[in-house]
């Protein structure tokens, strides 16, 4: 009798049920920058290759340098909007979002509701675009609320004694519902609270001995190319790209061009950093993430041979 009855609690009863923000509006939002983004890039670049050195030299490197840092940024949202996820079980309610990992014991949850059923509207983070948003500001001015959600509408709050987390799964009444059926259940433990902040991941990466190495290397190689092209290019009215069939030195161009080597190698540390980042997080896919910036110090130097020679010949 008493197994019949533990069988049936097994198959009638789930103790854990997963939910999902939602994803389309988003996904389309950052694919669509991302790829307007890079197509600006690439124009730039085949613009300067024939600009003057002057302001429309400038104009067309504004783009380079405003997506350096923005292409990064929108692939690791898109990545962590793809792989978001709000698992709620008897003990406790897990919610990620990207590099940031929050674990909530149901004991220490005082309320979750929606976010219309509250007396006082909630003020979104003024930073925030489709898919993406992200950010703390403070409820009645004091309690500081966390957003980890993919859009402003149907948000789901979950208040805890220390912060309310402000969420969107993309059934907030299922969500609701869930919540209030595993509370009845009851706590059959009392899990660790765990708070993972992005800055507590890259302090891990810092710790490794290998990626930490490998990071400081790219940064000097990196800022050896800066140094060294700013310096030469005003000594330099015009500097050959390298040799015809024949053995002879192409067309001068513009000294200033120089800039454009250590602009393409950031632009591969850049990527190849972030990229790295994710596989980093990883066991299996750690020794990946060496490859990458392993694979930035071999460009790095190829982009300073190439310094090297270009100059030489000038």
């Amino acid at each position: 009798m008493v197994l019949s009855i533990k069988l049936w609690y097994k198959n009638n009863v789930n103790d854990t049920d997963i939910f999902h923000p939602p994803k389309k509006s988003g996904t389309i939002f950052h694919i669509a920058s991302i790829a307007i983004l890079i197509i600006g890039v690439a124009i730039s670049l085949y613009r300067i290759a024939y600009a003057e050195v002057g302001p429309t030299f400038l104009f067309y490197l504004i783009p380079i340098l405003l997506a350096i840092p923005i292409v990064p940024l929108l692939i690791y949202r898109l990545n962590a909007l793809q792989n978001a996820v709000y698992k709620m079980e008897r003990d406790s309610i897990h919610l990620q979002w990207g590099f940031r990992v929050e674990v909530i014991p149901t004991a220490t949850i005082l309320w979750v509701q929606s976010a219309t059923d509250l007396a006082e509207p909630v003020h979104l983070p003024w930073f925030r675009w489709p898919g993406s948003v992200l950010g703390i500001r403070h409820l009645g001015g004091k309690i500081p609320i966390e957003f980890m959600a993919s859009t402003s509408n149907n948000l789901v709050l979950l208040a805890t004694y220390e912060r309310v987390f402000a969420i969107s799964p993309s059934e907030p009444d299922a969500f609701i519902h869930s919540y209030k059926r595993l509370t009845e259940l009851g706590s059959l433990s009392l899990p660790e609270a765990q708070s993972v902040h992005p800055t507590t991941f890259f302090a891990g990466v810092w710790r490794t001995g290998s990626s930490r190495n490998l990071l400081i290397i790219n940064t000097l190689l990196g800022l050896i190319l800066i140094f060294w092209s700013v310096l030469a290019a005003p000594a330099k009215y015009a500097i050959s790209l390298g040799f015809t069939a024949s053995g002879e030195p192409r067309e001068l161009i513009p000294g200033a061009r120089l800039l454009l080597i250590p602009i393409l190698n950031t632009m591969f540390w850049v990527f190849n950093f972030f990229a790295g980042l994710v596989l980093f997080r990883n066991e299996i896919h750690r020794p990946l993430a060496y490859l990458l910036w392993g694979n930035n110090v071999f460009i790095a130097t190829l982009f300073l041979i190439a310094m090297f020679f270009i100059l030489r010949i000038a």
